[in-house]
């Protein structure tokens, strides 16, 4: 495997916040993801009880578009497992799934909250995740169709920025955590893309 550093000052911090890591972009990154955007198709890798980081890296490196300047796509393949690496230390579970989303549409268009453990998120390009602070939201109104009924202040709806790692908690987190109420960002009306890294367990 290929190893790629990048000086960075982001801080991850694995706690009660959402986002775990306030960073800058990668031009790097950026600029791998502007040149093969419209060859990047989604990606889905089902990790076990072992996270074999060569093995993940041999796939992706097949798997992702080469891009016109060499070592970029190896930039985003070791974030990619960077993160796997931090998220894979912290389940319970003997699964997690790794997937690279390629989002044109309103996907997950309401807000609403999963029924998984936890799940990272990193929005590479376009607008990131949606979240609402519990004293957001109406909970009894999830499920019924109205975003309307759900936000209590659409003023204080909370945004990822591009690169930013945001860790959601499900319903099934377990104690007495309430699973983070969410959504995909808008998108179709201005025609843009997002690329989107999603590790779940």
């Amino acid at each position: 495997m290929q190893t790629t550093s990048h000086n960075s000052n982001q801080q991850t911090t694995w706690g009660e916040d959402v986002v775990i890591e306030h960073r800058e972009e990668i031009p790097e990154i950026v600029q791998y993801l502007n040149n093969t955007i419209d060859q990047l198709q989604p990606l889905r890798y089902e990790i076990g009880k072992v996270f074999d980081t060569e093995e993940t890296f041999k796939n992706l490196i097949n798997d992702l578009p080469n891009g016109s300047v060499k070592g970029q796509k190896e930039y985003f393949i070791e974030d990619i497992i960077r993160l796997g690496k931090l998220f894979f230390e912290s389940k319970k579970n003997t699964k997690m799934n790794i997937q690279i989303e390629i989002v044109k549409t309103n996907m997950c268009r309401l807000f609403h909250a999963d029924c998984y453990r936890q799940r990272l998120l990193c929005t590479y390009m376009g607008p990131g995740t949606q979240w609402l602070d519990n004293s957001n939201v109406n909970r009894k109104a999830l499920g019924k169709g109205s975003n309307a009924h759900i936000v209590k202040d659409f003023n204080k709806i909370n945004q990822a920025k591009a690169f930013e790692v945001i860790l959601l908690k499900g319903k099934k987190y377990g104690g007495d955590e309430l699973g983070i109420v969410h959504r995909s960002p808008p998108i179709e009306q201005e025609s843009k893309t997002r690329v989107l890294l999603k590790i779940d367990e």
